[in-house]
């Protein structure tokens, strides 16, 4: 086996590893690749939609995703993704963020990949929680992120905005441009400077990765610990599967402080006698305008 790191941030190309054969060693050995490096590559690979499907139930439980058309009906949770046309999720985003229970690991096979583009970028959120200021990192400590989903507005959940990785035990800012939509204990003003300042900081490009696709090559990556943006600068068709994995149920809250007055919902009701909620329409117009 071949290890050799991408960035200095995070990432590493592995050589000399057949995915269709991997045993239970070494699926142990690349789950610890993948928690040091945060997200791997490995070029070259013949990985059936079949081994695709057995390497993820060896890594955990396979998420079924009803958003995208599966690859082949023998083996749920392997999906398809086309783009004909440069259309990619080109936010920084973690797959599965908004729900209870995240996606602990993507594992991603590029079939076409265009002649020139459509990379994919990566941030070491551990790094950019690691160089804030005390000060700032004791605030974030205590923080709870309601994060809400792009695709589905009523898929949402609170999670706390540090956690601490359930596999390595660090700590880790888990917060995203694409999902996180406020900061529970904080004012929606203050909660919207703090996020799109953390979301600057993050994309520095000491903290990023970027790799450059090319057909058969498979990318694993941890969710908790990094976010992820596609390159939307190609033109030709760009097709490739994906297995996600589900992780556990993360903390619903942090604990230090109760929720801001304007984070709780508060109802009133109109002339005609119907209720509302004071607060909503604020949110969602801030929400739209990210």
């Amino acid at each position: 086996m071949d290890v050799r790191a991408v960035s200095g941030a995070l990432g590493a190309e592995i050589r000399g590893v057949d995915l269709e054969s991997l045993d239970q060693g070494g699926v142990r050995t690349l789950c610890d690749l993948v928690h040091e490096h945060l997200v791997v590559f490995l070029p070259d690979q013949q990985l059936t939609i079949a081994g695709h499907h057995r390497l993820g139930q060896a890594l955990g439980e396979i998420v079924e995703n009803s958003y995208t058309p599966g690859a082949d009906e023998s083996y749920p949770g392997v999906t398809v993704h086309r783009s004909e046309d440069g259309y990619v999720a080109d936010v920084w985003h973690s797959d599965g963020q908004p729900r209870p229970a995240p996606v602990k690991y993507t594992v991603f096979k590029m079939i076409t990949a265009p002649s020139r583009g459509g990379d994919t970028m990566w941030i070491n959120q551990y790094r950019v929680y690691e160089r804030l200021s005390p000060p700032l990192r004791e605030l974030l400590d205590g923080l709870t992120a309601l994060q809400r989903s792009l695709v589905n507005p009523n898929e949402q959940s609170t999670h706390p905005a540090v956690l601490t990785h359930p596999e390595t035990g660090r700590k880790v800012l888990y917060v995203s441009k694409a999902h996180t939509v406020r900061f529970l204990e904080l004012t929606l003003g203050e909660s919207r400077a703090l996020i799109e300042y953390l979301v600057d900081v993050a994309m520095q490009p000491e903290y990023v990765c970027r790799y450059r696709w090319a057909p058969g090559a498979v990318g694993i990556w941890d969710n908790l610990a990094t976010v992820h943006y596609g390159v939307n600068d190609f033109d030709e068709p760009r097709v490739f599967h994906r297995v996600m994995v589900q992780g556990p149920v993360l903390p619903a809250r942090a604990t230090r402080w109760a929720d801001f007055e304007d984070a709780r919902p508060r109802t009133m009701v109109r002339k005609d006698g119907t209720a509302g909620v004071v607060g909503q329409m604020t949110e969602k117009l801030w929400a739209d305008d990210r």
